[in-house]
């Protein structure tokens, strides 16, 4: 299992716009097509607030493209012009294997839909919020998504499954679209 997972999610059929609108969120102008590129953990970024400066676009299914970035920075903005502009479905995702960190934000037509922030550390989620996915109210154990513990990586995928993105599944093509600012 990889040590850490950052990427983001948006359905659409729109491939040349959502590249054109990475290009404004980044600052970034160029782009190099490439076979199997993967951010590794000497691309990470250091702290929270730092702007993704490396992006690896794939289609990961047919009207969905995968965006792996290097930044744990929590993608407010980026969701919703995304989501916005592309009139879609946006999806972030993070996973960090050594303390358990799991983070899941949706944003659907520039509205934040759902946002939910969990450590290993602590049973309870830190952040749970928005509003509920009717696959959440109530789950079939009759627990609604306000009272889920320990919202860790299998529960996040099962999220993500239940919004149309396989995260076993990211690549459909061998080749990406990677952005990477200059050093």
């Amino acid at each position: 299992m990889r040590q850490f997972d950052l990427h983001f999610h948006v359905k659409t059929i729109q491939g040349d716009k959502l590249l054109l609108l990475l290009q404004e969120l980044t600052g970034i102008k160029e782009s190099t097509l490439i076979k199997s590129a993967a951010i590794e953990k000497e691309d990470l970024l250091a702290g929270t607030d730092s702007e993704p400066d490396y992006l690896v676009v794939s289609q990961s299914a047919e009207d969905w493209y995968c965006i792996q970035h290097n930044s744990f920075k929590k993608l407010y903005s980026w969701g919703r012009v995304l989501s916005q502009e592309l009139d879609t479905l946006f999806i972030q995702v993070a996973h960090r294997l050594d303390d358990g960190f799991c983070y899941f934000l949706a944003y659907e037509r520039g509205q934040r839909l759902r946002e939910i922030e969990a450590t290993g550390l602590s049973e309870i989620p830190v952040l749970n919020g928005g509003t509920l996915f009717p696959f959440e109210n109530p789950h079939a154990d009759g627990i609604s998504g306000y009272d889920i513990r320990m919202f860790d990586r299998d529960f996040m995928v099962d999220y993500c499954i239940e919004c149309g993105v396989d995260l076993h599944n990211l690549h459909l093509s061998y080749y990406s679209q990677v952005f990477k600012k200059s050093v």
